[in-house]
């Protein structure tokens, strides 16, 4: 079963621009089996959510949430977890993580580095169950970052998501289970257990990542007119972690 198990809509993700029935026929499209609607702070209403599955029979549709942890020091995905009271925006992600544990569900923290040049300290004795190392919204030098966060966490689980927000990316990346799921307590096993592999589709990602050569293309032309670090950062309001990397001459886009 190939599954995406991070996306957005724009029902109930306001950066979301596309409509969960333009992402469910692009993933359809994109050759997916199955996908995880992960909007932010919020888990679809279940009666929502039957609709939609009785609209798109041959995909299967799964929901979870991305969570915004303390003064933004992480984003961390909840799956196998109904009750969105359960992780709230501006938790601890230490918090997060022991309550999505005591609920059954698992924990991934989503796109780490792509903000800051560090992760919260939090985590060090409190380890998500996976985190993504592939992503559309993750530029080049988070994806290094990878062995690290590896020889950190040994026993939690790499895994690769698009974290599309519209259509174009969508089956870029995934993971293909070891097994088919019915439900998302039988997903969230199988990812507490990492039964999968990462799925990287080469071709869609010819026209991958162009929020992130757009950014690297914006630093660049305000470092050739003279600008420093910090005039930069005001300009842009990209994180301190991006813009050094691009002024460092680090390419955003890099090898997939």
């Amino acid at each position: 079963m190939l599954i995406d198990l991070h996306l957005h809509t724009s029902r109930y993700s306001s950066c979301g621009k596309a409509t969960p029935q333009e992402m469910l026929a692009g993933a359809t499209a994109a050759g997916l089996d199955a996908v995880v609607i992960t909007e932010h702070h919020t888990i679809w209403p279940l009666s929502e959510l039957q609709l939609l599955r009785a609209s798109f029979p041959r995909i299967r549709i799964f929901r979870g949430m991305e969570v915004t942890c303390d003064r933004g020091r992480a984003d961390i995905l909840v799956l196998g977890v109904s009750d969105p009271d359960v992780a709230v925006m501006g938790m601890r992600p230490d918090e997060i993580i022991n309550r999505v544990h005591r609920a059954g569900g698992v924990a991934i923290l989503a796109h780490p580095f792509r903000m800051r040049s560090s992760i919260p300290a939090e985590l060090l004795a409190t380890p998500p169950d996976a985190y993504e190392v592939m992503s559309l919204n993750m530029p080049a030098y988070a994806r290094h970052q990878a062995p690290l966060l590896a020889r950190l966490w040994p026993e939690a689980h790499q895994v690769a998501c698009s974290d599309a927000h519209q259509v174009a990316g969508l089956g870029a990346y995934a993971i293909l289970l070891d097994r088919p799921v019915a439900n998302e307590s039988e997903l969230a096993a199988a990812v507490r257990e990492g039964a999968f592999r990462l799925v990287v589709d080469e071709q869609r990602l010819r026209q991958r990542h162009p929020h992130w050569r757009a950014q690297q293309e914006r630093v660049e032309a305000l470092m050739a007119a003279g600008l420093s670090y910090q005039q930069i950062r005001r300009e842009t309001g990209l994180s301190r972690a991006l813009v050094r990397y691009v002024m460092a001459g680090g390419d955003l886009v890099g090898d997939a």
